[in-house]
């Protein structure tokens, strides 16, 4: 059963710690949430991804375990963490990644039928999912996954996509 948890605007320890909870769980769950100003950084960032250093930021940094590079969370933002099993295959991450672009952008073109964000879709070669393609493409949601095996011995996933809705990037 996929069982779905608003939780409003919470910080990303309080996030993570209910998404490693619920990595025992039975039931698949969808978190969906937003983060204060937020800076995570994925197994794999360097200190150069960042435009700007981490120490000048107005925001908090945090460490995530997932892959993906530098994401900044802030309200206006919706983030949506799916903690479900997956087949035990090498390639069910990058198939869970997948799955969760589809739905990405598969919501953004319902919601936007006048195609007002020109074409929405991947960026072959870049992560994530993509405005105006045709034109000055514009990253509108990040993807970070990773997979881990629970005491139960399932595959589950951890961390998701964050959609920019209504965010200030500035």
């Amino acid at each position: 059963m996929l069982r779905r948890r608003h939780l409003g605007r919470v910080s990303f320890a309080e996030a993570n710690a209910l998404q490693r909870s619920l990595l025992q769980a039975r039931d698949d769950y969808v978190l969906l949430f937003e983060h204060p100003p937020t800076y995570t950084r994925g197994v794999r960032t360097l200190e150069e991804h960042f435009l700007v250093p981490p120490s000048e930021l107005d925001a908090v940094v945090v460490d995530a375990d997932r892959g993906g590079d530098v994401t900044y969370h802030a309200p206006g933002q919706v983030v949506a963490w799916a903690i479900v099993s997956v087949d035990d295959d090498p390639t069910a991450g990058k198939a869970h990644v997948r799955r969760l672009e589809d739905a990405v952008i598969a919501t953004v073109r319902r919601a936007d039928p006048d195609a007002r964000l020109g074409q929405v879709g991947r960026l072959e070669g870049y992560p994530g999912v993509w405005a105006d393609l045709q034109g000055v493409p514009a990253k509108i949601a990040a993807v970070g996954v990773r997979t881990e095996r629970n005491e139960l011995g399932q595959r589950r996933t951890l961390h998701g996509v964050a959609l920019n809705v209504e965010i200030d990037l500035a």
